[in-house]
Order: C-alpha cells, then sequence, then structure tokens
C-alpha cells in the first residue's frame, strides 16, 4: 500500500497502519475514503480505532452526482490495480465515488451500524456548472436559497444534483 506523509512532513505512515494508544470516541473522515483503492479496508481500519458505541462522521463526493464518471467500488474486481494513484491530493486523485448503497453496505460490512446518509450541497454552492463567477456577487442568502431549493426537489433529481454525501456510523455496543 502506499503512504502519505503527514501535515508536519516528518512522518510517513498509511491510514491502514494507523494506530493509538486509546480508541476515540469519534473519527471524522472528510473527503478521504474516495482517494483510497481499498474503501472497505479503510472503513474497517478506522472501525478498529473506535471505543464501542463511538461514531464515525465521513463525508465523500456523491457518487450518483450527474457529473460523475468514475467506477463503483462495487464494480471493481481488483482494486490493486488503483493502489499506485491513491492519496493523490484534490479530485486528481479520486479512485471511486461512492454511491450510497455502497456506503451503506461497506459501514455493514465494517461492523458498524449506519445511523443517517445525507446527500448535500447543489452544484451552484459548489462552482460546478459553471457559475461560480457569479457567487461572489450573489447574496450568500440567496446561494443558500437556491440550494435548500435544489435539494428539496423530489429525490429521484436531488440525489443526481447533489455533490457531496455525509454517514454517520455507530460501532455497537458488545452485549455480554
Amino acid at each position: 500500500m502506499n503512504s502519505f506523509i503527514s501535515t508536519d512532513q516528518k512522518t510517513r505512515c498509511s491510514p491502514f497502519e494507523l494506530s493509538f494508544p486509546e480508541l476515540f470516541d469519534c473519527v471524522v473522515i472528510t473527503e478521504i475514503i474516495e482517494h483510497v483503492a481499498h474503501p472497505d479496508e479503510f472503513l474497517v481500519q478506522v472501525s478498529r480505532l473506535l471505543k464501542p458505541g463511538g461514531y464515525v462522521v465521513m463525508t465523500t463526493p456523491n457518487g450518483l452526482y450527474f457529473k460523475n464518471d468514475l467506477p463503483r467500488f462495487s464494480d471493481c474486481p481488483n482494486p490493486e490495480q488503483f493502489e499506485s494513484q491513491q492519496f493523490k491530493p484534490n479530485s486528481d486523485g479520486h479512485i471511486f465515488l461512492l454511491w450510497p448503497d455502497e456506503i451503506r453496505s461497506l459501514g455493514i460490512a465494517a461492523g458498524l451500524h449506519v445511523e443517517s446518509i445525507e446527500l448535500f450541497t447543489s452544484p451552484l454552492m459548489n462552482g460546478h456548472v459553471k457559475l461560480e463567477a457569479l457567487l461572489p456577487y450573489l447574496p450568500r442568502s440567496v446561494v443558500r436559497l437556491i440550494d435548500r431549493a435544489v435539494m428539496s426537489l423530489p429525490q429521484v433529481l436531488s440525489k443526481r444534483l447533489a455533490v457531496h454525501t455525509i454517514a454517520c456510523y455507530r460501532k455497537p455496543i458488545a452485549i455480554s
């Protein structure tokens, strides 16, 4: 597996090898899982970092987004072919954009309870529809109103227009 260099530029490690002396109440992973060749193994590793009853909050681009042309993780028989590409910054390093059903099944496979999966952010808010030049001139309240209107469209449309996904998982408490 590839490794990445931490923000202090001194520590080289792989997220698959992370360990800490204590477990966490919450692990936040934002805009990371789409850069990983093995998102299933990554989520299993993240779940190992949690105390029982702890939470994972994850954001990632929405695989259902109408401009997505990346493969589904579940359609890839051998993700090893992407290992040399993982951990690249920005959208150049996106390997898979997970679909909501994949986010659910990956969480369950990692031993996590899926608390919620929500789609958010319209293309206008993200500047994906060549309107980013307008954003500095539009009042923020108008942009938020348009974003809420887009996200309140019928689900068949809003799930294709939402740019991002947020998932909340909980590690079950073992009952003895």
